[in-house]
């Protein structure tokens, strides 16, 4: 039996965003070497080299400048992509930069207080790097804008969206997300594909799903109230085998920690928030923070934001799949 909703449901690549996360790509580069060769953009990195440093120091935001994806529903012309985000208050600029952990209301406060801002930036584990773009929004959202224009030009980069339309590249994910969305519901659709449930459960107005070259080897969602964007690398890495000892490894190394296991064992149970999880275990929220991180780095737990809150859930298919690793890697001949 086909599904039927009432939302918009939309399956398609983009040039949009290909060049926002190419973006991204650019800024921390050492995320994306094992699949992606950008050293046909060394000219533009040295062009824009002072927007670049800024953002490979800030490396836990280096999807951040996907969000902006979510002003606009435009996503093949690059230039109506930024004429919707030079219309956004500076104030909703934040609220997007910052991927939703404020609201607007708080963004107004926050830029009205530099000591409000540079405490929340300490409380979330950055530096005064954050507080350096955040002070210049209007100019860096300037660098970003050009950037974008400049993606949109650029030789190499036509080529390459040129290469992967010619060569029926993004058709085989094309077809899954179609196949996929004809018998499930696409938020359910785009649960299987990440491999973990959505703590967050409220139905979105507009689903997409979009394969593509620049994000790889990652895959993720993006989301505000109305939309949902799922993005889908089309490239992934090609491990050799002390590699692969390495990514069975490396998870297994995380929860060695007995605190980390027993964090694990409780969102097991039942997604909870940091300082839920702190009050439980008797430990200081920083601490917990710590783990966290350490936990999500290897992808062991699932954080969805819900009302500004981040909640985490332990990931079991992947702490299953990396057990399964380890026997087949033992019994491996």
């Amino acid at each position: 039996m086909k599904v039927r909703f009432k939302h918009q449901l939309k399956i398609q690549y983009s040039r949009v965003i290909e060049a926002l996360s190419l973006l991204c790509a650019l800024s921390n580069n050492s995320h994306h070497e094992t699949v992606l060769d950008l050293s046909a953009y060394d000219d533009l990195k040295l062009q824009y080299a002072s927007f670049f440093e800024l953002l490979n120091n800030l490396p836990k935001m280096r999807f951040a400048w996907l969000e902006f994806a979510l002003v606009s529903t435009e996503r093949d012309h690059i230039d109506a992509l930024i004429k919707d985000i030079r219309k956004c208050s500076t104030e909703r600029l934040l609220v997007i930069l910052l991927e939703h952990e404020i609201d607007e209301i708080e963004a107004v406060k926050l830029l009205k207080s530099e000591s409000d801002l540079k405490t929340l930036i300490k409380q979330w584990g950055y530096d005064e790097i954050l507080f350096e773009i955040i002070s210049s929004l209007p100019e860096v959202m300037d660098l970003f804008c050009e950037i974008l224009y400049a993606l949109d030009g650029n030789e190499a980069f036509n080529q390459k969206l040129d290469e992967l339309i010619q060569t029926a590249s993004y058709e085989p994910f094309l077809n899954i997300f179609k196949e996929g969305t004809v018998f499930r519901h696409p938020l359910s659709f785009a649960q299987e594909l990440m491999g973990k449930p959505f703590w967050n459960i409220a139905d979105y107005s507009n689903y997409e799903f979009i394969p593509v070259n620049y994000i790889s080897p990652f895959s993720m969602r993006l989301m505000d109230d109305q939309t949902m964007i799922y993005i889908q690398s089309i490239e992934k890495v090609k491990r050799n085998q002390d590699e692969y000892l390495d990514s069975i490894l490396d998870p297994l190394k995380s929860i060695s920690d007995a605190t980390r296991l027993k964090i694990l064992k409780m969102l097991y149970m039942h997604p909870m928030y940091g300082k839920e999880i702190a009050d439980a275990l008797n430990l200081t929220t920083p601490t917990v923070s710590h783990h966290l991180d350490a936990l999500n780095q290897q992808g062991l737990v699932n954080v969805e934001k819900v009302k500004q809150i981040k909640y985490f859930s332990t990931n079991y298919t992947l702490l299953s799949r990396k057990l399964d690793d380890v026997t087949k890697y033992v019994k491996e001949k």
